[in-house]
């Protein structure tokens, strides 16, 4: 069952995941690198949940930019980034976490219902 986008922000945002601290006059409140790991996050979520098989990161990034989902803004490591914050994710919320590592490189989602 796929989450819509609120209940997927809901979850990315709950215990603090997903949110960069933020000071007053800097580049991420303009939301610059805060937003982009959050909108990246959310649609490797949708990815995972659509598709419903473990995936690694590039492929994650691959089907986001083939469905437009995301498309990477010139950098070069999208997806070592998107490693680093589902990793992030994981490590910072346990099992509140709306990814699961399944093996090596790959990760899941987890299967939550629509609230």
């Amino acid at each position: 069952m796929a989450l819509d986008s609120f209940a997927i922000r809901i979850l990315l945002t709950e215990g603090g995941h997903g949110t960069v601290p933020r000071t007053q006059g800097s580049w991420l409140n303009s939301g610059g690198l805060g937003s982009l790991l959050e909108q990246t996050t959310i649609s490797a979520l949708q990815v995972l949940q659509d598709r419903k098989v473990p995936m690694t990161c590039p492929e994650m990034i691959d089907v986001m930019a083939t469905e437009g989902l995301w498309v990477s803004p010139g950098g070069k490591t999208s997806a070592s980034t998107l490693y680093a914050a589902i990793g992030r994710s994981i490590k910072d919320e346990g099992k509140a976490s709306a990814f699961r590592k399944t093996e090596r490189g790959k990760f899941e989602a987890k299967i939550v219902p629509k609230v």
